[in-house]
Order: C-alpha cells, then sequence, then structure tokens
C-alpha cells in the first residue's frame, strides 16, 4: 500500500522506465547533502517501487516475524538480497536482523529470538 496519494501511480510511472528499478538511484545524491542518513522504509517485494530502495541503498535491516512463517519469510528476504547484490548493487549489505510481531507467550518466538541472536 503506497504511504501517500502521489505513489499510487508509481508503479504505472516506473514501468515504462528504461532501467526502472534504478530511478531513485539519481535522488540520494540531493538527499545525502540534506542528511546523514537516509531510511527506506518498504518490504522487498518484486514490486518496481520497492526495488528502488535496495538497488539504492548501502544497507538493509531485515525484521524477522516471529510467527510460523517466520523461517521461510527470512530465507526469501535473503535471497532478493543476494539477487540484488549479484544484478544491480554489489555493494549492498544485511546490516542487521530484529524481531517484530513478538509474543514472547509462545515458545515459537523465543527460539526464533534465540536464533537471531546467534
Amino acid at each position: 500500500m503506497p504511504s501517500c496519494r502521489r505513489l499510487i501511480g508509481a508503479e504505472k510511472f516506473l514501468t515504462g522506465e528504461i532501467v526502472s528499478e534504478s530511478v531513485l538511484k539519481r535522488a540520494p545524491a540531493k538527499l545525502h547533502s540534506k542528511w546523514d542518513c537516509t531510511l527506506f522504509d518498504c518490504s522487498l517485494t518484486p514490486d518496481l517501487p520497492s526495488l528502488n530502495a535496495p538497488v539504492v541503498a548501502k544497507e538493509v535491516l531485515i525484521p524477522v516475524e516471529t510467527g510460523v512463517m517466520a523461517p521461510e519469510g527470512f530465507v526469501r528476504l535473503t535471497e532478493t538480497v543476494e539477487k540484488i547484490q549479484e544484478r544491480v548493487n554489489p555493494e549492498l549489505k544485511i546490516a542487521g536482523r530484529f524481531p517484530c510481531r513478538v509474543d514472547k507467550r509462545t515458545r515459537l518466538s523465543v527460539d526464533v529470538i534465540d536464533r537471531l541472536k546467534q
């Protein structure tokens, strides 16, 4: 879901662009003059607006849900990062992982958190 109404048409706009997954690459130069860090809060899904962020980024932080599907989701995100590293941004690094949607009452959540600490 777009973060604002102006982004609703982003997918349509980007589809017509050449090398559409790297449209954002031009923007950070302008941003770096104002800020030390730029945070793109988006999922690593295969839609064009979401793929632009890791193409530009130097590091990604991966949220890991502590539910039943957590390992599968983490593996898919890691694979996506690896593809982006191979194809368009070899300098992209995984800066870290952090738990989200934690229910400490369940053994599964505790196990996932323990694995993330390793």
